[in-house]
């Protein structure tokens, strides 16, 4: 019996039809990463609609999203739906029929650049940011003069979020840190972006560098910067205030003392708790912080050894925000790390079903839990479409290898073996000169 699979592509791609709306799972749920469209994926998309709706408006107490886009989010999404038309650098180069409302506006935006007021430019370089236009997003920004920074709050704002943006572009954080210092020195004092550049570099060193001297340096400042807010008075300050004790309790957590770390964290939760009740702010940003604060929490108590909170934290990230399969991905690390196997394969099994970003760690995961309980041939396919959704992953490679070579699929492992070999010698082969510039 021959089966035949019925598809629609050809006559939507024929009739303009075929976008995010009608694509994979991973295309709608992280649509406005593609076109600032759709409000039914995880926070992290959402946040990202709630930038790009955010440019033009006018509101003096307008807050960014404070996640991390990752740099490899939009070429992954792009790659794994199929819809390379969004590979753009610049918003301008979406093609006409794929051109959303929100999108014009961004791109109009950017074509007037050079006139746009402090605030306007740095709404438009966060909604760069976010949909990973990191180039346009620094050419946006421009490089303001120390005068500037320390006229305008929202300029120095600007040049933290055209830093970030430049780490995607393949500059070190630590290159960066000169970016974040020369904000914190001259931005206005009491500001949003003094406060910002200290969080800034208390993260920058005590999670990138374990710096002891530098950390506290820096945490002691973002306590500095937090006390001139008005959290009993404001929910946008509560929520400053409970972004920067994620960041302040960096310098307890470098010199051991996790019960100072706990208790730091127990009022940013209680902070966040507040301004969640009370919406005052953007409901997607309160959910939002809630996110961050469960990741550092889940953190905290595994450095301190408490694998029940852990486990805790864990569970609760991925019924706060079921859509992102980061949360998932988390749980089953938990769950590996304490020796469910079975439960960990469930949860890496979630991350996999939502797809994009992440698909090609999901499947390498999924496969190390299989080939952890012995199933080696679902293990082999597992780490194939690791591979096919991420082709340089070597690990996955590695694991393809083995579980090929383990049940008997030679032609599959000799593959696998040659194509480590070109990977490793194409990382030691030196570049030519063409490929340099």
């Amino acid at each position: 019996m021959r089966l035949r699979v019925l598809t629609a592509t050809g006559v939507l791609a024929d009739h303009g039809l075929l976008g995010p709306d009608v694509g994979a799972l991973s295309g709608v749920l992280l649509r406005p990463f593609l076109d600032l469209l759709g409000d039914t994926g995880p926070i992290n998309a959402r946040t990202t609609r709630y930038a790009g709706l955010s440019v033009g408006a006018d509101d003096p107490d307008w807050l960014a999203p404070q996640g991390n886009v990752k740099r490899a989010l939009r070429p992954n999404l792009i790659r794994e739906t199929g819809f390379t038309d969004y590979d753009v650098t610049w918003p301008s180069q979406l093609p006409e029929h794929l051109v959303t409302d929100p999108w014009r506006a961004l791109s109009e935006s950017v074509a007037r650049r050079s006139g746009l007021d402090p605030d306007a430019r740095y709404r438009v370089v966060c909604a760069l940011y976010r949909v990973g236009l990191f180039r346009a997003a620094v050419d946006v920004a421009g490089t303001p003069s120390t005068d500037e920074i320390a006229a305008d709050d929202r300029t120095g704002l600007t040049a933290l979020r055209a830093a970030s943006a430049m780490s995607k572009l393949g500059h070190s954080t630590h290159s960066l840190v000169p970016y974040s210092v020369r904000v914190y020195d001259h931005a206005p004092s009491g500001g949003r972006a003094r406060l910002a550049a200290a969080v800034n570099l208390a993260i920058h060193f005590g999670r990138a560098t374990r710096d002891r001297a530098a950390t506290e340096l820096w945490s002691a400042r973002v306590d500095e910067e937090t006390a001139r807010l008005s959290p009993g008075d404001s929910d946008v300050d509560a929520l400053l205030e409970s972004v920067a004790l994620r960041a302040a309790c960096f310098g307890a957590f470098v010199r051991g003392d996790h019960a100072d770390v706990a208790r730091t964290l127990e009022r940013a939760w209680e902070l966040g708790c507040r301004v969640r009740a009370n919406q005052r702010v953007p409901a997607v940003l309160a959910e939002e912080n809630r996110y961050a604060l469960l990741e550092t929490r889940i953190n905290a108590a595994v450095a301190r050894g408490d694998r029940e909170a852990a486990l805790t934290y864990s569970a609760a990230l991925t019924e706060h925000d079921p859509l992102e399969p980061r949360a998932w991905l988390q749980l089953g690390a938990v769950h590996t790390d304490d020796g469910r196997i079975a439960e960990a394969l469930a949860a890496f099994q979630e991350a996999v079903t939502l797809g994009a970003p992440t698909s090609g760690a999901a499947w390498y995961c999924v496969a190390r839990s299989q080939e952890m309980l012995g199933d080696l041939p679902a293990a082999c396919h597992a780490y194939g479409s690791s591979v096919a959704a991420q082709p340089l992953g070597l690990t996955a490679l590695l694991g393809l290898h083995r579980t090929a070579a383990a049940t008997g699929r030679a032609t599959l492992a000799d593959w696998a073996r040659l194509r480590l070999e070109h990977l490793r010698g194409a990382v030691k082969r030196p570049l030519a000169a063409d490929e340099t510039r």
